[in-house]
């Protein structure tokens, strides 16, 4: 197989070792995780740590460096984020593995230069298995270490809360001026929503009897809320802004987690899922959070006519992920139902509620 099926315990504490030259005490802990795999680590010396193996095939190498470089510009302006420790050996393969993927040395990750992202990015090649089937095929997995940071959960009980992490968002956003992305995705109908829809076609996982009415209502949306994106600057943005990606550390302030779905979209994209529900009932909420942000950041009134348009994209970003997880064995456990026919029903009935909204 070709998901993280082959990805063991005994594997990761190997291609940790070897690629941040530490001695761990045997400690695997499995933390939930939609799409990667998190799993905390000790070291013999007592330090946690965390290591995320990134999903083979989501992201090219060029766009997983484009989300440390990311966290490194959010770190070089003290924004309270959680950038990947360095490597010790770029080089990183299973001990009896014979395709170890090569890449030129370091030329020293403690030098002076300014950090560069290959220098937080390892990879771990794995072999076929001794009885490969046709679907198995030999593994590359990206992984990064982070230092365990805990917390709670944030609880915006009170205005100032909101204002919080407005502010910190705009803070955020701040940093995302330093440079661009390139080949990560751009939040936009055309760039995003309609290859995904492309996607879920061509897969045909889309319930026969479904399938024209979804993807004919879908299209339709698309082509109604383009042009509302044609105007609106685009910025690289956490893209999965929402609360339980940040942490409350006490007298250490707010922890912003998880830039996994990282991309190049409008800034509303990173506000809208911290409000309690719709923008039409939440508008004291997002009076607070644009308090906070415009401390640090302008943002047209314009952009939250795109709410409700983004909140649709996301509805089908969320099925085409699930989509490309639907043969892995811990996804089907999981979510048993995913593309039954009542499963779509349901799905159609939900994305024609938020056309209506739009």
């Amino acid at each position: 197989m070709s998901d993280f099926s082959r990805l063991t315990p005994p594997m990761v504490i190997a291609a940790v070792e070897q690629a941040y030259e530490l001695n761990l005490d045997g400690t695997v802990t499995g933390y939930p995780s939609y799409i990667n795999r998190v799993y905390g680590l000790r070291t013999d010396q007592g330090q946690e740590l965390m290591v995320k193996f990134y999903r083979p095939g989501r992201w090219t190498e060029q766009a997983l460096e484009e989300e440390v470089q990311f966290t490194l510009d959010c770190a070089s302006l003290d924004l309270p984020v959680v950038p990947p420790l360095p490597l010790e050996q770029p080089l990183t393969h299973l001990p009896d593995s014979e395709s170890a993927r090569d890449r030129p040395p370091s030329d020293g990750l403690h030098s002076d230069r300014p950090p560069d992202p290959e220098d937080y990015l390892a990879v771990l090649s794995l072999d076929h298995p001794a009885e490969p089937s046709p679907q198995d095929q030999e593994l590359e997995i990206f992984f990064s270490l982070f230092p365990k940071r805990s917390g709670r959960s944030f609880d915006t009980d009170r205005e100032e809360d909101w204002i919080r992490i407005g502010s910190l968002v705009g803070r955020l956003h701040r940093a995302s001026g330093i440079r661009k992305a390139e080949y990560r995705l751009t939040c936009t109908p055309g760039s995003s929503t309609r290859l995904f829809l492309d996607e879920l076609e061509s897969e045909q996982v889309i319930h026969p009897e479904l399938s024209l009415d979804f993807l004919g209502l879908a299209r339709r949306v698309c082509r109604d809320i383009e042009p509302l994106f044609q105007s609106i600057p685009l910025i690289r943005i956490h893209g999965d802004c929402h609360r339980g990606n940040i942490l409350d550390r006490g007298p250490q302030g707010l922890l912003l987690m998880d830039f996994d779905d990282m991309m190049t979209g409008p800034a509303v994209q990173d506000l809208w899922m911290l409000l309690p529900g719709r923008l039409e009932d939440s508008r004291y909420e997002m009076e607070l959070l644009l308090e906070g942000y415009r401390s640090w950041n302008p943002l047209a009134e314009s952009q939250l006519s795109l709410i409700e348009p983004l909140r649709f994209m996301r509805m089908i970003y969320y099925l085409a992920w699930q989509s490309r997880q639907r043969r892995d064995r811990g996804f089907q456990e999981n979510h048993p139902a995913w593309g039954t026919r009542s499963f779509w029903i349901t799905e159609l009935e939900d994305l024609r509620e938020q056309a209506r909204h739009i």
